[in-house]
C-alpha cells in the first residue's frame, strides 16, 4: 500500500507542474504511444536518448539520427528519454548524465517523452543522495551531471507574465511503466 500512495503522490504533483502523466503496463505498450503520439503529432522529428535505445525495442527504427550540431538540436521537435529516478514530493524527474547527448536530449525539443519505472519512484531527493554523490564522483565520465526536471519549461518575463519552452521542452509527457500495481500490493 505505501508503494501504491507513493505513486500516486509523484503523479499528482507531477500534474501539479504541468506535466502530462501516462501509465503504461511495460515497453510494447510505451512505443504504441510513441507511435501514435508521433502520428497525432504530424510525425516530427524524434530523437532517442541513446540510454533509451537499450530499454525500448523498436525505438531507433522511429528516431532521426542524433543531431551533429547545436542548431541541428534546437531544431528536434520531440525527444524520448528515460529518467533514473522520480521524487513523489515535487513529480521531479531526476537523471544521472552520462553524456552531452543524453543532456540535450532532454532540453532542447519541443515536447519531452520520459520513461519513469514506478520502481524508481522515492518520496525525496534526500534518499537519492549516495547515489547522486557517488554518480557525480565518477571518474570514468567525462562530464558527470544530474539533470533534475519539473514540468515542462516556464519562465516568467519582467512583467510576470508566464512563458513555456523558453529554456526547455513546452510539453512534458511522463510515461509511467510497470503502473500495474495493484492497491493491494504492500511494497515499500
Amino acid at each position: 500500500m505505501v508503494r501504491v500512495r507513493l505513486i500516486e503522490r509523484f503523479i499528482s504533483s507531477a500534474q501539479a507542474s504541468g506535466a502530462e502523466v501516462v501509465r503504461l503496463t511495460g515497453t510494447d505498450e510505451a512505443l504504441g504511444f510513441v507511435l501514435s503520439f508521433l502520428e497525432e503529432s504530424g510525425r516530427p522529428s524524434l530523437v532517442v536518448s541513446p540510454e533509451v535505445l537499450d530499454q525500448l525495442a523498436g525505438a531507433a527504427s522511429l528516431a532521426s539520427p542524433l543531431p551533429q550540431t547545436r542548431e541541428e538540436w534546437m531544431r528536434t521537435e520531440v525527444s524520448l528519454v528515460r529518467a533514473d529516478y522520480g521524487l513523489a514530493r515535487t513529480g521531479t524527474l531526476v537523471h544521472l548524465d552520462r553524456s552531452e547527448e543524453e543532456r540535450l536530449s532532454w532540453t532542447l525539443a519541443s515536447a519531452c517523452l520520459c520513461l519513469l519505472s514506478t520502481e524508481s519512484i522515492v518520496d525525496g531527493a534526500e534518499e537519492l543522495a549516495p547515489v547522486l554523490a557517488a554518480h557525480l564522483g565518477r571518474r570514468d565520465l567525462l562530464s558527470p551531471a544530474v539533470s533534475l526536471v519539473t514540468g515542462p519549461s516556464r519562465t516568467a518575463d519582467i512583467e510576470g507574465q508566464l512563458i513555456c519552452g523558453v529554456h526547455g521542452p513546452k510539453r512534458l509527457i511522463i510515461l509511467l511503466l510497470n503502473a500495474s500495481t495493484s492497491p493491494t500490493d504492500e511494497n515499500a
